[in-house]
């Protein structure tokens, strides 16, 4: 009987060390246990066979946005090339090739407005 009472009480602190372990690995290494869920699913998702779904809806392919759907197509940003806003509300940096230059269309040289052309300026003092 004595050496139950013994085994009992043993396995007792043993548990409550445990638990008390627990917390501790718990707290300490939550990052850690994060980066390694993280690394699981990206092994979950490179199993597959490759072979592409056809599509089994009934909405139509629009070869403009290679989507399906109904209606027209959403307007698109000619910058950043998304759907979800337009080049005047696009918060990516502008594109060298994107950029209008500013070109006057009294003598076509580039770099000022009409308003502003030293062609028409001269005209006027002449006078």
């Amino acid at each position: 009987e004595l050496a139950n009472d013994l085994m009992d009480q043993k396995l007792r602190t043993y548990a409550e060390r445990q638990a008390e372990n627990k917390r501790k690995l718990d707290n300490n290494n939550l990052a850690q246990q994060q980066f390694l869920k993280k690394q699981n699913v990206v092994q979950a998702y490179a199993i597959g066979t490759g072979e592409k779904k056809p599509y089994g809806g009934s909405k139509p392919l629009y070869p403009k946005c290679n989507y399906h759907h109904d209606g027209e197509c959403a307007p698109k940003c000619t910058n950043c090339k998304k759907i979800d806003h337009l080049t005047k509300d696009c918060w990516h940096p502008i594109n060298a090739n994107n950029q209008r230059t500013i070109t006057c269309y009294e003598c076509g040289n580039q770099g000022h407005y009409r308003s502003d052309c030293p062609m028409l300026k001269n005209q006027g003092t002449e006078t």
